[in-house]
């Protein structure tokens, strides 16, 4: 298959530091190279395509310490939204693929998300394939990522998350599409665009917009469980937020983000947590900056916790981004 690494800087994109994120550079080498080094050691890519400013990209890797890449490497031109990108550059790998009539899966993900890992990267794909659905998001459980929190005398990252009724996820950024099955991809647009939820702006836009999308009062009734379980956690109200989760099942989840997108979408849970490590503001940058060789390390540590159960499924909300980022 192929996969598409979305580095375009236009649109609802937020500059870090200045610039665009996937150009920061961690252990010599631009977030987008790290990602790319990543997929060239998974087994199911034949070929990736990076989106974004195709000249500033193409200076920037002439001047980086480059991997050697085994993979064929293509830079697409961004377009103006980061759906117009995965979708324009989706149609045109369709015209070099094997079956250009055909609607073959592809893997989407973000260029600043350094500490991903061809082995998570591959387990993701592998229990997408297991689900036969057309969109598969993938997750992360919350224990997973505790290893990654600040601990005495040390910097670290504390995740917000979604508190469902199996467990409390953080939304990962792989995504596993075949986009012509998708019937209302907007939804996808809408939901990156008020993806900051700690927003009043954003979060008022998200009522706003569920309150003109069917189901109506489904969506609505998740949005604000979501948001009340995220909130009731942070002020350590334990039991408000188990009460909430009860009504938050993943397959209830997924039926409603099936409703909403025309398409059948799963989630998919990996134990690997470097997807959903991405490079939001700057304080995160410092972080992963400061600990980046014993993070990588952590990242890379695929088994399940003794204490933890099955790998399961969870989801995030259509629209907006419950995890508060």
């Amino acid at each position: 298959m192929d996969a598409f690494v979305l580095a375009g800087d236009l649109g609802r994109s937020r500059a870090v530091l200045g610039m665009n994120k996937a150009f920061l550079t961690l252990a010599g080498r631009p977030l987008f190279l790290h990602v790319l080094a990543a997929l060239d050691g998974v087994r199911q890519i034949h070929r990736v395509f990076i989106v974004g400013s195709k000249e500033k990209i193409e200076k920037i890797w002439a001047s980086a310490p480059v991997p050697s890449l085994t993979k064929p490497c293509i830079v697409l031109e961004q377009r103006r939204t980061l759906l117009e990108n995965a979708l324009s550059a989706y149609d045109e790998a369709l015209q070099t693929h094997p079956t250009p009539d055909a609607d073959p899966p592809a893997l989407f993900l973000s260029a600043d998300i350094p500490l991903v890992t061809s082995d998570e990267i591959e387990t993701f794909i592998a229990r997408s394939e297991l689900r036969h659905a057309d969109y598969c998001i993938g997750v992360v459980r919350a224990e997973r990522l505790a290893p990654f929190y600040p601990t005495a005398g040390r910097p670290g990252i504390r995740m917000a998350y979604l508190h469902l009724k199996e467990a409390a996820y953080r939304i990962s950024n792989l995504h596993y599409v075949r986009p012509r099955r998708v019937r209302v991809p907007g939804y996808i647009q809408e939901a990156y665009d008020l993806r900051h939820q700690k927003e009043i702006g954003n979060t008022l836009k998200t009522l706003w917009a569920i309150l003109h999308t069917p189901p109506l009062f489904q969506g609505l009734g998740f949005y604000l469980l979501a948001r009340c379980a995220g909130a009731f956690e942070k002020m350590r109200l334990t039991p408000l937020t188990h009460a909430c989760r009860q009504f938050l099942s993943t397959a209830a989840v997924e039926r409603l983000l099936s409703r909403f997108l025309g398409a059948t979408v799963a989630i998919v849970e990996t134990p690997a947590a470097g997807g959903a490590l991405d490079v939001d503001d700057a304080a995160t940058w410092t972080m992963i900056s400061s600990r980046y060789v014993e993070w990588l390390a952590l990242a890379k540590q695929l088994e399940f916790p003794p204490t933890s159960v099955a790998p399961a499924m969870a989801s995030s909300l259509p629209l907006g981004d419950p995890s508060f980022r």
